[in-house]
């Protein structure tokens, strides 16, 4: 501007030049660089995550004006694993350091995680109504106590009687007589 303040608009090179008058000049070469993050801030750090769970974690720069680009790693990829874009999930039993880095700095900030398994304790099978009609289709839900359970579950049905009724590989009930 006309006071000699020079304002840096984006990252390059350019020539500043000063004109006195009467043919009098000066030129100056001012390169402007990018700025760089000075911390690292993980906005909602956590210390447990269930194997099997998604969680989005976030960060944030200072300065805020920083130019940087975030880089999420894992210490440990078997126990947990993070995206490019902070998407962490718990993977099995175990603890890892999830580290958010600077590309263009050398700031990082981590966190240790410890991923756990919930283990089921019981399950309750669940029909709308005790009592079917001849002929009628129902389907049996579970409900799985915690319902947070991390382990890995396959359902085999069966029944005691089926000449009275059978049940599929998904739980659907079929009342074949009365009785």
């Amino acid at each position: 501007d006309q006071t000699g303040i020079v304002t840096a608009i984006s990252t390059g090179e350019a020539i500043i030049t000063v004109n006195l008058g009467g043919g009098i000049s000066a030129t100056r070469r001012v390169k402007v660089v990018p700025v760089y993050a000075d911390t690292i801030i993980i906005t909602e750090p956590i210390e447990t995550i269930a194997k099997g769970e998604e969680i989005q974690l976030e960060a944030i720069l200072e300065p805020d004006n920083s130019e940087d680009q975030l880089i999420w790693e894992s210490s440990d990829k078997t126990v947990a694993s993070i995206t490019r874009s902070g998407l962490l999930k718990g993977i099995k039993a175990g603890t890892a350091t999830i580290t958010v880095k600077s590309r263009n700095s050398d700031k990082s900030t981590s966190m240790e995680i410890e991923v756990k398994e919930v283990e089921l304790e019981s399950i309750n099978p669940v029909l709308e109504y005790d009592t079917v009609m001849e002929g009628e289709q129902v389907q049996l839900t579970i409900e799985y106590n915690p319902p947070e359970s991390t382990d890995d579950i396959t359902l085999t049905y069966e029944t005691s009687n089926e000449s009275m009724a059978t049940i599929d590989n998904y739980g659907k009930i079929t009342a074949r007589k009365a009785g």
